[in-house]
C-alpha cells in the first residue's frame, strides 16, 4: 500500500500555478458539498468504490472532507482496490 500523505489547501494553489495535474475529489455527502464547495467532484464516501472505473490514473488524487477522516478512508479503500495514485488527503 502506499503512503497516505498530507497536502494544504496553499500547497495545492501553488500546485494549479505551476501547471501541475491533479484530481480534487470531495468524499463528502452532496449536502455537505453544496454547503460549502472547494472544487473538484463531489463523490461520497459510499460510492467510493463503485466509482473507481472513473479516476484517472495518470496524475495525483487529491480527497477532501471536513477533517480528513472520510479523505483517508476513501483513500485507504482505493489503494486495497489496486489504485496506486490515491495517495493525497487534504490537512485542514
Amino acid at each position: 500500500m502506499t503512503e497516505l500523505k498530507g497536502v494544504r489547501w496553499e500547497e495545492l494553489k501553488s500546485w494549479k500555478e505551476a501547471g501541475i495535474a491533479f484530481e480534487l475529489i470531495d468524499v463528502r455527502e452532496e449536502w455537505e458539498h453544496e454547503e460549502r464547495n472547494e472544487g473538484g467532484v463531489n463523490i461520497p464516501l459510499g460510492e467510493i468504490v463503485k466509482s473507481i472505473a472513473q479516476f484517472p490514473k495518470d496524475r495525483p488524487l487529491v480527497f477532501y472532507c471536513k477533517r480528513s477522516e472520510r479523505s483517508r478512508i476513501a483513500i485507504q479503500r482505493l489503494q486495497e482496490k489496486g489504485l496506486a495514485n490515491a495517495m493525497y488527503y487534504v490537512v485542514q
